[in-house]
């Protein structure tokens, strides 16, 4: 049964400002236990901090998808500094470093929770528990569950904590998925969820490359943060960080010291059970943060530090530009589907800017999020290059070789931002496929998989 260590705890007089869990003639939760889930959680005024009883100023840190070999690093630095840590985990890592997940389940401060068993759907890349029907789903979440059996014991674990991989539950209005959803809350019916996040670095983790999928260093990725939990330093705030990236490591440190500097208190994510017990089928008022809609974004460097930015967004009735993944309104915004609009930045460096477009009835219909890096300089005109001849159709095409630059080296994914297949050391060659954004698909030893093109060789060799 689900949660039996909290029968002693009075639920009936919690008040919750969002949907609280409905209970039974027994005590006991309904099945729709996981609920659904997005990026930032900051809805009605209250943060996933908030709704998990922190108060304002305190900070519960979750680090997502390890454990790798190195992870032990940084959960015996934390450790150590008093900071409670949830890591939740993916089955996969578990079970390719056992000794590491156990070291860390044994170590004080730590919680241990349920991050799926592969972070990915069954069909496709982008992750979403129940969007492949309900047998991939309870696969998932309980295959992870079989194996953090010893850990959950050895952690002598209270709650028993998922968060769905990318955020993402079933897709909005899909009734099918919803039922799919509601066969898994039967078989895990343990799991607190959905448990979301409120700081997370503008989306994205920082990797091998940077913050936010861009070449930002650990201190930058860390100021990054900061600022998001300033602006929400009159709540609970719960972040979402990653251990499994050397940069993601050290972003850690740099985050929770500054973060002290400045008075917040990091604390367990269970410091409330009564709270915790609550936390129930949640559904977001408005999209998670993703990419949708038709939007056109040309932002112009005027100098000293001014920008222009041109929004086409077709049929909106209102354009808002958010920066640096901060909840507490836009930056700017304009009414109509055109928006040009002038601003001076007192911050040089990278920023990262959130674009919504809004139609007559309030609805959000397009969302997009850019990197822009500001500066003071106007930017000298970019000569137009000479026309390069397309090679004969006749001449055969000859593989196209990398190299690894990184001196951590990179890890070759089955996806883009997709599971692990290997780490391929600097140095490593690999031959080119095809460019996929910002990953390039490569032929590793005869292994195909995807590199963060930031951390390749940008010259061929034949």
């Amino acid at each position: 049964m689900f949660l039996k260590q909290l029968a002693i705890f009075s639920l009936s007089t919690l008040v919750f400002s969002c949907k609280t869990r409905d209970y039974n003639s027994t005590g006991m939760p309904d099945v729709q236990t996981l609920g659904t889930e997005g990026s930032i959680s900051y809805i009605d005024g209250k943060t996933t901090g908030d709704r998990l009883g922190l108060k304002a100023g305190e900070i519960a840190l979750t680090l997502d998808d390890g454990p790798v070999s190195e992870s032990i690093d940084i959960a015996r630095y934390l450790s150590d500094m008093g900071i409670p840590i949830t890591y939740y985990m993916i089955g996969q890592n578990i079970r390719d470093n056992p000794n590491t997940a156990m070291q860390i389940a044994k170590l004080p401060n730590t919680i241990i929770a349920n991050h799926s068993w592969s972070h990915k759907r069954q069909f496709n890349s982008v992750p979403c528990i129940a969007c492949d029907g309900a047998d991939y789903a309870i696969s998932e979440v309980m295959d992870t569950d079989k194996i953090l059996q010893p850990l959950f014991q050895a952690n002598n674990t209270k709650f028993f904590f998922f968060r769905a991989p990318g955020g993402n539950f079933f897709r909005a209005g899909n009734g099918g998925e919803e039922a799919d959803l509601a066969q898994l809350n039967k078989v895990a019916a343990k799991y607190v969820g959905p448990v979301r996040w409120d700081v997370d670095g503008d989306v994205n983790p920082v990797n091998e490359s940077g913050c936010g999928g861009d070449e930002l260093g650990p201190q930058e990725c860390a100021d990054v943060y900061m600022r998001q939990v300033r602006s929400l330093r009159n709540h609970g705030i719960v972040i979402l960080a990653h251990d499994i990236h050397a940069n993601s490591r050290r972003m850690v440190k740099l985050l929770v010291d500054q973060a002290k500097s400045e008075g917040f208190k990091f604390v367990a994510q269970d410091k409330y059970p009564d709270f915790v017990a609550a936390v129930g089928k949640i559904k977001p008022t408005k999209p998670p943060q993703t990419e949708f809609g038709n939007i056109t974004f040309t932002p112009t460097n005027k100098g000293n530090g001014t920008y222009e930015f041109m929004v086409k967004i077709p049929t909106a009735a209102r354009i808002e530009i958010w920066v640096d993944g901060k909840n507490d309104g836009p930056l700017l915004k304009s009414m109509g589907d055109l928006f040009k609009m002038t601003y001076k930045f007192n911050t040089m460096g990278k920023r990262f800017l959130t674009i919504k477009g809004f139609d007559a009835k309030e609805k959000l219909i397009a969302q997009s999020m850019r990197n822009i890096t500001l500066t003071n300089d106007v930017p000298a005109p970019t000569p137009t290059p000479a026309a390069t001849p397309s090679p004969s159709p006749s001449a055969p095409e000859t593989a196209c070789v990398l190299t690894v630059t990184s001196s951590d080296g990179a890890n070759l994914r089955e996806v883009p931002s997709g599971a692990i297949i290997q780490l391929v050391a600097i140095n490593e060659k690999v031959k080119k496929i095809a460019v996929e954004g910002a990953w390039t698909k490569v032929d590793y030893n005869g292994k195909v998989g995807f590199l963060f093109s930031a951390l390749l060789s940008n010259i061929c060799e034949k």
